[in-house]
C-alpha cells in the first residue's frame, strides 16, 4: 500500500483486496514492493476493468531475482466524509 498515491489515500478506502501468493520469502530477504493502477473513467458507472468505475490497482511483491512473491488487486472507494458542526453550522 506504500506504493498508492496520495490523493488516492486522502479520499478513498480500500473497498475490495485480492491476493495471491506464489512463494515464500525468508527473514532478511530483499523485495520490492510495485503498484501500478488499472484505467478507470471517474465519470462513467462503467469501466474496462470489472466493470468498476472506482480506481483499481495491481501489486506486485517480489525478490531480488525478480520471482513474483505476492500479486494482487486492490479496488478503492470514495471516502464518506461526515460533517463537522460547530455551533450550529455544518461543514
Amino acid at each position: 500500500m506504500q506504493s498508492i498515491p496520495v490523493e488516492i489515500k486522502e479520499n478513498y478506502e480500500v473497498g475490495a483486496i485480492t491476493l495471491g501468493y506464489r512463494c515464500e520469502v525468508g527473514q532478511g530477504d530483499k523485495v520490492d514492493s510495485l503498484a501500478r493502477p488499472e484505467p478507470y473513467n471517474i465519470n462513467s458507472d462503467v469501466s474496462a476493468i470489472e466493470g468498476s468505475s472506482q480506481p483499481q490497482f495491481i501489486h506486485l511483491i517480489r525478490n531480488q531475482e525478480g520471482d513474483e512473491i505476492n500479486k494482487g488487486r486492490t479496488v478503492w472507494r470514495p471516502v464518506k466524509h461526515q460533517a463537522v458542526q460547530q455551533g450550529g453550522i455544518s461543514f
